[in-house]
């Protein structure tokens, strides 16, 4: 009989009226200590970033603490000085068509390296991605021999050419 008196009870309902016992969890030490560690660490980091950029702001012509005033005199420097104002305008420009290039470059290859079955696809994927498997420094040394080899010396071309390919 009792059998059926439990069969015939709905789904949802429970048999027993006692909660169970929850038993709390301790702390895991653990994982506080990975925490504080990690937060200690980015403290490392940032702070000498702070610093700088804190000390950046001073009136004064060397660091010194406390400042004597705030000021933004040395940003306005920064624009005065011509050669780095070209060499900022250069990089806009070489930033903004490497990555236009790179774009035109490399999506279609994707997509038809994703879309195709062919060896070929294969080997342009790979072909590809090489940049990303070789060290930096070596890819910077390779291409530098390249553009002297193609004669093109330290020109945009050639600073657009190695953009383009680390781009893609």
């Amino acid at each position: 009989m009792t059998d059926i008196a439990h069969s015939a009870r709905p789904v949802g309902e429970a048999t027993d009226t006692a909660e169970p016992i929850r038993r709390r969890q301790r702390p895991n030490l653990l994982a506080w200590g990975l925490g504080i560690y990690v937060l200690l660490f980015m403290v490392f980091l940032m702070t000498p970033i702070f610093v700088v950029v804190l000390i950046s702001f001073s009136s004064a012509a060397f660091v010194v603490f406390p400042m004597p005033g705030l000021s933004l005199q040395w940003y306005v420097r920064v624009f005065e000085y011509q050669p780095f104002v070209n060499s900022l305008w250069v990089s806009i420009q070489i930033a903004f068509a490497s990555a236009v290039l790179g774009a035109l470059i490399g999506v279609p290859a994707a997509l038809w390296a994703a879309r195709s079955r062919s060896a070929y696809a294969n080997f342009l994927s790979n072909f590809l991605l090489m940049p990303i498997s070789v060290p930096a420094i070596v890819l910077g040394f390779a291409l530098l021999y390249m553009t002297s080899a193609m004669m093109l010396g330290v020109s945009f071309i050639s600073l657009l050419l190695t953009h383009t390919v680390v781009s893609i």
